[in-house]
C-alpha cells in the first residue's frame, strides 16, 4: 500500500520525520486541507493551526504549525514551518501564561502596542492549548 513520507522542519531543526503515514490534515490560508497517498503535487502557504498526521492502526501525531510552506510531490511531504512543536511536548502552563499576557496586551488600549503581534501571540497560544488538550481528553 502506498503511503506518505512526511518531514516537518523549522529553521533551527527538524521537528519530525514520519514514514508510512496514511493522511495529513492541516490548514492553509485557503482553509483546511487533507493529503492522502498519491495526491497530485501540491504547494500551499500554512496558517498558525494544528496539523495531524495519521499513521497505521489509527495513531495520530499532532503538531502546532505557526506559518510556513507545505510542498507535496510523489508522496513526499515537506513542511517548512516558521515555528512549530510536537503536541506532546507542549508546556500547558507556559501556553496559558502566554495567552493571558497576549489578552492583557490587547485589552490594555496601549497605542504603542503592536496589535498584529499580540493577536498572533494569542492565536499561537490558543492553538498550542487546543493541540495539548488532545493529550488529556
Amino acid at each position: 500500500m502506498t503511503s506518505l513520507n512526511i518531514r516537518i522542519i523549522k529553521p533551527e531543526r527538524e521537528i519530525a520525520r514520519i514514514d508510512g503515514a496514511s493522511m495529513l490534515v492541516g490548514e492553509s490560508v485557503g482553509g483546511q486541507f487533507s493529503i492522502l497517498p498519491d495526491h497530485t503535487a501540491y504547494t500551499t502557504i500554512l496558517r498558525t493551526a494544528p496539523m495531524e498526521v495519521r499513521v497505521d492502526k489509527g495513531r495520530i501525531h499532532r503538531f502546532v504549525i505557526c506559518g510556513g510552506i507545505l510542498r507535496m510531490n510523489k508522496n513526499q511531504v515537506d513542511v517548512c514551518a516558521a515555528s512549530g512543536e510536537i503536541g506532546r511536548d507542549i508546556d500547558v502552563e507556559r501556553a496559558e501564561a502566554a495567552m493571558k499576557r497576549a489578552r492583557e496586551r490587547l485589552d490594555s488600549g496601549d497605542e504603542r502596542m503592536d496589535r498584529s503581534r499580540a493577536e498572533h501571540a494569542l492565536k499561537r497560544a490558543m492553538v498550542r492549548l487546543k493541540v495539548a488538550s488532545f493529550r488529556h481528553g
